[in-house]
């Protein structure tokens, strides 16, 4: 028996995937504009969290992120706004939803405590987006899926079953 398909879901993935790129590219900008979020700012909460967070944690927190804040802010700032950009218009979701969603597990270990449902949310979207392909549906990924290597579009086989 043939599957039915939803004609509502695609429309429902659009709308949350470009709704979901806006808050992104929105936030993205206005760090890349003011320059507010600063190595400062990271260097600042990742000790906060210090006390409330698993030593592994601490480890990668210190070793890592506070190695150089500035350049953590950096990739912050513009990784907002291009995994923005990339949901707005359906541009390569499965990767920039998997980079989101690191960047994201980041700031839900290392961010402001009321902030952490947020960053939950939306990195829980941003995953869901990347295992949907939410950028076939109405967006470039239907173009770069057919022009680019599957390396690139982290395409799968339709039988491949998860992130296909």
């Amino acid at each position: 028996m043939a599957r039915r398909r939803d004609p509502l879901l695609p429309l429902g993935l659009v709308l949350l995937r470009m709704v979901t790129g806006l808050v992104l590219l929105s936030r993205g900008w206005g760090w890349l504009k003011s320059g507010g979020f600063d190595g400062r700012l990271v260097a600042e909460a990742v000790r906060d969290s210090f006390p409330r967070i698993a030593d592994w944690l601490a480890w990668w927190g210190r070793h890592v992120v506070l190695a150089n804040p500035d350049a953590s802010a950096f990739l912050w700032r513009w990784g907002a706004f291009l995994v923005g950009i990339a949901f707005l218009f359906g541009a390569l979701t499965r990767p920039a939803g998997l980079i989101a969603v690191l960047f994201l597990a980041h700031a839900i270990v290392y961010g402001p405590v009321e902030s952490k449902l947020l960053f939950l949310l939306l990195a829980v979207v941003a995953f869901s987006l990347a295992s949907a392909g939410a950028g076939r549906r109405m967006g470039l990924d239907s173009v770069f899926d057919q022009h680019f290597p599957s390396w690139v579009t982290w395409r799968r086989s339709p039988r491949s079953g998860f992130l296909s």
